[in-house]
Order: C-alpha cells, then sequence, then structure tokens
C-alpha cells in the first residue's frame, strides 16, 4: 500500500524520470563507504541494526530494538514537568528537545558519572541548568543529564529490555562465524541518537569488551551521520550497478 502510494505521489505527482525504492540502512552503509559491516540506526521511533556483506543484508540477522529518541523524550518530559505545569505544551516539548541534544550525554562509567555529579558544589555546572522561557531556571538532575544512558543500562530504568550493545552482539552472533570478523571492524552508527557525546565511544567499549579475541574492532561514524540515509541515497543514485533496479517512469505507465 506505501510503495503504490509512493510510486504514485513521485510519479504523477512530482513528475520524476525515474525512482529506487531502497532500504534505508542499506543506504546508510554506502554512506560510510564500506560495502561489509554492521549498520545501527537509531532515529525516533526504532533502533534497528544489520549486519550487511558485499553490500546486501545478510538474511535473518538484523534486530530491532523497541527504544529510541521519543522514548527518552518522554523520559525527560515526565521528569521535567508537572500535569499542572504553565508552560505551555509546545514549548515544553521545544525543551525537551534542546535540553536531549544540548545536556544530555553518555558517560563511559555511570557509576563514577553518578558519583562526580552528585557530589558537585551547586552553581559549579553550567550545563546543570536550562533558562525556561518565562526566565525562570530548572536545575537538571544528574540523571537527567545521563538519560541516555537508557540505550545501555535499561535495567537501571527499571526497563525490562536488552541494551543497544546487546542487541548489536546478538546480531553478529547471528552471522556466520566466518563472516563475523569482517563484520566488527565496520560497525557503522547512524541517526540522530548517535549524535550524543559518548554513545559512539560506549559503543566502542562494550563491543571491545565482548569481543576482545578481536583487536580489529570499531565503530565507524561521521559528524553528519544523522543525514547518512540521504548521503548514501546520493551515493546509490550515482552507481551504474543498480540502473537495473531503478523503475522508470515509462515501465509504471505500463503497469
Amino acid at each position: 500500500m506505501y510503495r503504490k502510494k509512493t510510486l504514485e505521489i513521485m510519479f504523477e505527482l512530482l513528475d520524476v524520470p525515474a525512482l529506487l525504492l531502497a532500504d534505508q540502512m542499506e543506504m546508510s552503509l554506502y554512506a560510510s563507504g564500506f560495502l561489509t559491516g554492521v549498520v545501527v540506526d537509531s532515529g525516533c521511533g526504532l533502533t534497528r541494526v544489520q549486519p550487511f556483506h558485499l553490500g546486501r543484508p545478510i538474511r535473518h540477522t538484523g534486530k530491532t530494538l523497541e527504544f529510541a529518541g521519543q522514548d527518552l523524550s518522554d523520559y525527560l518530559f515526565k521528569s521535567l514537568f508537572k500535569e499542572d505545569s504553565k508552560v505551555n505544551k509546545l514549548f515544553q516539548l521545544q525543551i525537551v528537545d534542546t535540553i536531549k541534544m544540548r545536556k544530555c550525554y553518555v558517560p563511559q562509567n555511570l557509576v563514577e558519572a553518578l558519583d562526580y555529579r552528585q557530589n558537585l558544589p551547586s552553581g559549579y555546572d553550567d550545563n546543570n541548568s536550562y533558562l525556561l522561557p518565562d526566565g525562570t531556571s530548572v536545575e537538571l538532575t544528574p540523571m537527567q543529564r545521563l538519560a541516555p544512558e537508557m540505550f545501555f543500562s535499561p535495567q537501571v530504568f527499571d526497563q525490562e529490555r536488552p541494551s543497544v550493545s546487546q542487541v548489536v552482539m546478538d546480531s553478529i552472533k547471528a552471522c556466520d562465524d566466518a563472516l563475523q570478523p569482517q563484520l566488527l571492524p565496520h560497525v557503522i552508527a547512524c541517526g540522530g541518537n548517535t549524535l550524543y557525546p559518548g554513545f559512539t565511544r560506549r559503543l566502542f567499549m562494550e563491543l571491545g569488551t565482548h569481543y576482545s579475541s578481536y583487536p580489529n574492532a570499531a565503530v565507524c561514524s561521521n559528524s553528519k551521520r544523522n543525514f547518512s540515509v540521504w548521503l548514501g541515497a546520493s551515493v546509490v543514485a550515482h552507481l551504474s550497478t543498480y540502473k537495473s533496479e531503478w523503475m522508470t517512469r515509462k515501465e509504471y505507465d505500463e503497469k
């Protein structure tokens, strides 16, 4: 249904000459410059992991974690604002988004980070406060600053689900043993949630600990990884190897 509607809009409304409906995980892979690796894509609604070999997804190895940016926003929203808050809800949502990306980070060690933050003198760290539109200041708790830890230690937040690191490990484990050494050097982080300071390093540390016998394990990322899908699509659009997979306007009209 969605495919049919997309084709209709693109060909009949936008009048494009040709169209390729591609998987966004595959596009993120091409944006990285690798053909073999593990794409870890964490956006608003889902976190997905998919291993690839020679540019194609390895069947039955992809994993989905039903935790992503919106869940983190919900946690911060509930902890920051009371039901009777006088701040307009639209402003509340904007405030949460701003705090998420400007104030929150992933610690390399949760216990040490909590101990450090809980013993900071009041007013010592300007990042612990946020100025609301009405001029009042909100003091952020250590757990609010460290909210992205939910990706790595869900049990600390009373959530019964695997961590993002565990999902990546499970996905790699589902691949043939012979392929795993080829996948580990190219774990590709993309999507908005991977932009949290410390996210990719923490993922690298946990994978490195688990796969200590594979010294080449690495997490690859770039500063524009929240646009990986678009960047990868621009690469694919210029590849002659995909030419046979494009649908032209003529082919669409004949169906």
